[in-house]
């Protein structure tokens, strides 16, 4: 996950920002959804979302 941050930053970064803003407006676009996704990797489901494990019906 380090390195793919490393990667967007690298090429789609502040660096490019200047020349392009739509690039930029991508880059912020996309980078709440990827703070997300490791916030999901990192805390998991949580005990609502997660499937119960065992028989239906059984406690």
């Amino acid at each position: 996950a380090v390195y793919v941050v490393f990667l967007g930053f690298a090429f789609h970064g502040p660096s490019h920002w200047a020349g392009n803003q739509a690039e930029f407006g991508a880059f912020m676009s996309h980078f709440p959804f990827a703070a997300g996704l490791l916030y999901a990797a990192v805390h998991g489901p949580g005990s609502v979302l997660a499937l119960r494990q065992g028989w239906p019906g059984r406690a």
